[in-house]
């Protein structure tokens, strides 16, 4: 596995966390009846409701799930270019949870 390869390995992995963890949130509170697909204006919702958009980790599993529903209408380079895009953002958060660990896990 080369370098590339690995940055995307870990960037799905972080990903999914994020996706999981607010799914067991929202189910917890009462948003979600049972394990359902959230779409991007369901993401939304979630990022409003919980003052969100302090945690640039959720904007960017917001865009991430944006830029899947449009999946299909784009040029495969453009999502590509996209998802490198998407990749870089959350590789500069670093570590963001490192602290927090009460608070986002």
């Amino acid at each position: 596995m080369n370098s590339a390869q690995r940055a995307i390995a870990s960037f799905r992995f972080q990903v999914i966390w994020c996706i999981l963890q607010a799914k067991e949130v929202l189910y917890e509170v009462g948003y979600m009846e049972g394990p359902v697909a959230m779409n991007s204006d369901d993401i939304a919702q979630y990022i409003e409701q919980t003052d969100g958009l302090s945690q640039p980790w959720m904007l960017i599993q917001w865009r991430l799930q944006k830029l899947q529903e449009r999946k299909a209408d784009m040029e495969p380079d453009a999502y590509i270019q996209e998802l490198a895009e998407l990749h870089q953002a959350l590789m500069k958060l670093g570590k963001w949870w490192v602290g927090r660990e009460d608070e986002v896990f």
